[in-house]
């Protein structure tokens, strides 16, 4: 697969990973408030066993959906370390490049437009790898 194939890919699944990361976070967040609302409604449920038994499970529901949302958000983190290793490999074929480009430079050689290809896909490789560090960072981040 041709560099800005890849580039292109890793930018796509960022984009997709970003999405993704957002919805799992308000997924979390709702199910944090729907347990919160039932950990107060049980509270206020003095002696009634049935109701209460009906509203515990209802929370062990909640609970089980925050452990997928959870996981879910563990196999984000793997995915963007997945991406982040993508792009380290990208990062090293264009250094790579850069130097073989620098050694024709030395020789005479015009380079321009190679030196313009490898700075370009230097710039959107340090962006991707920004982005996904901010996502690390979010998906890092615990809910309260």
């Amino acid at each position: 697969m041709a560099n800005w194939e890849l580039l292109e890919n890793i930018e796509g699944d960022l984009e997709s990973k970003e999405k993704e990361a957002s919805e799992n976070k308000e997924d979390l967040e709702k199910i944090d408030q729907r347990i919160a609302n039932i950990e107060s409604a049980l509270g206020k449920l003095e002696g009634d066993e049935e109701v209460e038994n009906a509203v515990s499970e209802k929370k062990k529901e909640a609970e089980t959906e925050k452990k997928s949302a959870e996981k879910k958000r563990e196999e984000l983190l793997k995915n963007v370390e997945d991406l982040e290793n993508s792009l380290g490999e990208l990062e090293e074929k264009n250094s790579r490049s850069q130097k073989q480009i620098e050694q024709l430079i030395g020789l005479g050689e015009e380079m321009d437009d190679a030196v313009a290809v490898i700075d370009e896909r230097a710039g959107k490789i340090a962006s991707a790898q920004n982005k996904l560090k901010q996502l690390r960072s979010e998906l890092e981040k615990k809910l309260p």
